[in-house]
């Protein structure tokens, strides 16, 4: 009676009484002490919290009353029958909620989740997914920002074909998005190497028990088991436009997640071919009217681009058919020549770069002669495929010397063999 003829400050005044009193007891206990009242108290503060979450005054106080009774069964299928999950994720949505307040909502949201599948599927109701990618487009706490990213984790860990994608799609487009900030660009991409890596995980554990090999099958974050071409280029072109960013956080958890996806053979080819044609653009002559500054970000994306490209051909060297796919890749567009410029490029950079590089052109070397060797034992084999890898190797030959490229054939390089590889490049570059 004292709750319902109470002004909104005596029913704060018995909110905080109630912290006050239970802040570390169970749900035995808070229902010892209020009896048959217990539900009713509690259907009291939801009504009001959805009444009141909109208005912009800070609602504390319920949000830690509620966190205290779904600690309880009943009471968090109450909270979530009568779409009080739903409400906290329009409340976050709206922007009107401080930052605390945000906190607690997010917080009570994870519990609930955390909780079991059949809650998690009813946070999806409605507009619920939506409305929380709202929210985390438009979040700018750092802290507010982790608890997304340990949200949204556990929302897509159904991997439902009805629930799971549009997750991930709306990161995709989070990611496309003018208006979002670089935090929240982030943690989108995090989110998408997270989901893309528990993928990964259960695809090759599923390999391992049943004795099968890697064909490059790998599910992707976002496509079916049929990559479609509306989907393929939403999440490829969001990778990408990450790699032209300045921020150097984005572009690294960018190449990281393009390197896992192209896991899959259908997307390995558009992906590395991709990173070629950025590697190899050119001003052949720079001009007195070309800006500096523009001459200064080309490089720089050639050369998230070209790490990228060597991630990427690193990324699976037990799977034949994608090994296949990069060596005829390179094959055809002379790629070792982009492989050189990325050894250029990279020069300047890491010290583990440049060692990926050298293994990469090891790669290629070993891949050509182990290729030419099955062709002369009646292997099939495109004429010119095995004639553009018969240059690829001469020229490589020619470029490193006879004694480095046997070492490229039969030995783990060293740190010595690798800055000799790169002295070769650079010599050959200059006297071209």
């Amino acid at each position: 009676a004292a709750w319902d003829r109470g002004s909104r400050d005596s029913r704060l005044r018995i909110l905080d009484a109630f912290l006050a009193l239970h802040s570390d007891s169970n749900i035995n206990r808070i229902e010892s002490d209020l009896g048959d009242a217990s539900m009713l108290f509690f259907t009291r503060i939801t009504a009001w919290l959805r009444l009141t979450c909109k208005l912009g005054r800070p609602l504390r106080l319920a949000l830690a009353s509620i966190a205290l009774f779904i600690r309880g069964v009943r009471y968090m299928t109450c909270l979530v029958e009568v779409g009080g999950a739903l409400t906290l994720i329009d409340a976050l949505a709206t922007g009107s909620l401080c930052v605390e307040d945000r906190k607690e909502v997010l917080l009570l949201l994870l519990y609930i989740a955390n909780a079991g599948r059949v809650y998690r599927e009813m946070m999806y109701d409605g507009d619920g997914v939506e409305l929380l990618l709202k929210a985390l487009h438009s979040e700018k706490e750092a802290e507010n920002l982790d608890m997304f990213s340990c949200l949204f984790p556990v929302l897509g860990e159904c991997w439902s074909k009805t629930f799971s994608p549009p997750i991930y799609w709306g990161m995709m487009k989070l990611i496309l998005s003018d208006t979002a900030t670089s935090e929240s660009r982030f943690h989108a991409v995090r989110l998408l190497n997270v989901f893309q890596t528990s993928l990964d995980k259960r695809h090759f554990d599923s390999l391992a028990a049943s004795g099968e090999e890697d064909q490059g099958d790998i599910p992707v974050v976002g496509l079916g088991s049929e990559v479609h071409d509306e989907a393929k280029q939403l999440l490829l072109n969001s990778l990408f436009s990450l790699l032209y960013r300045p921020e150097i956080h984005l572009r690294v958890e960018g190449s990281e997640v393009l390197a896992l996806i192209s896991k899959n053979v259908r997307l390995a080819g558009s992906i590395l071919t991709r990173c070629f044609d950025t590697v190899n653009e050119d001003h052949l002559v720079i001009k007195r009217e070309d800006d500096p500054n523009e001459l200064k970000t080309l490089r720089r994306h050639q050369i998230t681009f070209a790490s990228t490209a060597v991630k990427v051909m690193l990324v699976s060297p037990g799977c034949v058919p994608r090994n296949r796919l990069m060596v005829n890749i390179v094959a055809r567009s002379s790629g070792h020549f982009t492989l050189f410029k990325c050894l250029r490029l990279l020069e300047s950079s890491n010290t583990g770069a440049v060692v990926d590089c050298c293994r990469v052109i090891q790669f290629l070397c070993r891949e050509a002669t182990l290729r030419s060797r099955n062709t002369v034992l009646g292997d099939d084999e495109d004429t010119a495929v095995r004639e553009s890898l018969d240059k690829l190797t001469k020229h490589i030959q020619e470029v490193v010397g006879s004694t480095m490229y046997g070492v490229l054939l039969y030995e783990e390089l060293s740190e010595g063999q690798v800055e000799s590889i790169v002295r070769s490049v650079m010599s050959w570059h200059s006297s071209a």
